[in-house]
């Protein structure tokens, strides 16, 4: 009686340790949704700025590993020639917690539409068109309150296939978001 007993616990004990250590050293699942504002500097139109915003989303796998997807609005408030930019992009995402800090790198692929009124005014006539794109960047994230992070990201394009050489605008956006748990 007193084997059994004994071999009972050997068999059970680790397996109910195991299980309460696992689910506290794990911290997935933790995702945010924001908007923030965007500035591009438009290859369209060298030293001109794009304003606009973007509305964006993550998704912490892991304590490091994560998604993120991007709805680039880069000529709501301010454009040229009536020249509009949008954007649509999801990828992963490598984060790095330190106290209220996040800092993070990512890389994107999606698809970006730009459109003007009159297509001479753009270089090679490439729009309106849709175009493959990806992307590369990083940012911060600051914790603010337990609920809500400021962010400050900078995210570099490249839509390889836009008439004639391709269009690799940068944008760079500030805003924050609300975190759900």
């Amino acid at each position: 009686c007193l084997l059994s007993l004994v071999l009972s616990l050997v068999i059970l004990l680790p397996s109910a340790l195991h299980a309460q250590a696992t689910a506290a050293a794990t911290r997935g699942g933790i995702a945010q949704a924001g908007v923030a504002y965007t500035l591009s500097n438009e290859d369209q139109y060298p030293g001109k700025h794009l304003q606009g915003m973007t509305i964006y989303g993550t998704f912490d796998l892991n304590n490091h590993i994560g998604v993120e997807g991007n709805v680039h609005l880069a000529s709501v408030f301010k454009s040229y020639y009536q020249y509009k930019e949008t954007s649509y992009d999801v990828g992963l995402r490598w984060a790095q917690h330190y106290r209220k800090f996040t800092p993070y790198a990512k890389g994107l692929v999606g698809f970006g539409h730009s459109q003007a009124i009159n297509s001479i005014q753009i270089v090679g006539g490439s729009t309106p068109g849709s175009y493959f794109l990806f992307g590369l960047g990083g940012g911060v994230d600051y914790g603010l309150t337990e609920k809500v992070n400021l962010r400050a990201d900078f995210e570099y394009q490249r839509w390889p296939n836009f008439p004639p050489h391709g269009l690799t605008p940068p944008l760079f956006s500030v805003g924050a978001a609300y975190r759900f748990r």
